[in-house]
C-alpha cells in the first residue's frame, strides 16, 4: 500500500511540476543558450535556467523595475517533472506589449517605442530613433546604407562614396570618386539653376533658366 501511495504522490507531484509560472529576475545572453534567473513558487529562486527561443528570433527580456512591482513573467516547464531541471519556454512582459492589433496582424517590438507591424495594408516600421538599413558582402562589410534620422534627414550611400541626402528642405547628391551624375531622359527644372563650373549640353537648353556662379553653357 505504501508503494502505491508513494507512486501516486510522485505522479501528482510530477503533474503539479509540469508547467508553472515564475517572474524574471535577470537574463544572461552570453551563453550559447540564453540563461535566466527566475523566482518561482513561494519565492524560490532558480539560476542558469535555459531560455529557449524559436530559430531566427532572439531577445533579452527586461529586468524588473527598481521597486520590483512590475516585471516580466516566465512560463516554466520542468523536464520529466523534475524540479531540478526547469527551462523557460516563454517570457512575456505586460509593460510593453503593443495592444489593439487587428486579427491576423503581427508585431515585433521593444520597450523603446520601436515596432514593426505587418497588417492588412502592408508593413509599417515605427521608431523614435535612427533607423539604419545596411547591405553587406560575404565578409560582412557594408556595401550600401540607408539612414533615416528622427529629424527627417535621410541619407543613402554606398561603398564607392556616392551619396544622396534629404536634409530639411534641401536635397544633396554626390558621386563617388571618379563618378558622375547620370540622368537619362528629359529633365524638367522649375526655377533657377546655380553652377560653380561649366555646364556641357549635347542639345540646346530651352526655357528661361538662369545660370549663376560664373559658369558657362557649352554645347558638346
Amino acid at each position: 500500500m505504501s508503494t502505491l501511495r508513494s507512486g501516486g504522490d510522485d505522479a501528482a507531484r510530477r503533474s503539479y511540476l509540469g508547467i508553472s509560472r515564475a517572474t524574471l529576475v535577470s537574463a544572461d545572453d552570453k551563453p550559447k543558450m540564453q540563461e535566466v534567473t527566475i523566482r518561482g513558487r513561494f519565492g524560490e529562486q532558480f539560476t542558469n535556467v535555459e531560455h529557449w527561443h524559436p530559430y531566427g528570433f532572439s531577445s533579452v527580456p527586461l529586468k524588473p523595475d527598481d521597486q520590483e512591482q512590475n516585471q516580466a513573467e516566465v512560463l516554466i516547464a520542468y523536464l520529466g517533472g523534475s524540479p531540478d531541471h526547469p527551462i523557460a519556454i516563454g517570457v512575456a512582459d505586460r509593460r510593453h506589449r503593443p495592444k489593439d492589433l487587428k486579427p491576423g496582424d503581427v508585431a515585433h517590438h521593444d520597450h523603446r517605442g520601436q515596432k514593426t507591424v505587418m497588417h492588412e495594408k502592408g508593413v509599417t516600421h515605427t521608431s523614435p530613433m535612427t533607423i539604419t538599413h545596411n547591405t553587406v558582402d560575404k565578409d560582412g562589410n557594408v556595401t550600401s546604407s540607408v539612414v533615416q534620422e528622427p529629424s527627417g534627414k535621410v541619407t543613402v550611400s554606398n561603398k564607392h562614396g556616392a551619396s544622396f541626402t534629404m536634409d530639411g528642405a534641401n536635397i544633396h547628391s554626390k558621386p563617388g570618386a571618379g563618378g558622375k551624375h547620370i540622368m537619362d531622359g528629359d529633365v524638367d527644372v522649375k526655377g533657377a539653376v546655380s553652377a560653380t563650373s561649366d555646364i556641357t549640353s549635347a542639345t540646346k537648353l530651352a526655357g528661361s533658366s538662369v545660370f549663376s556662379g560664373g559658369s558657362a553653357v557649352k554645347t558638346a
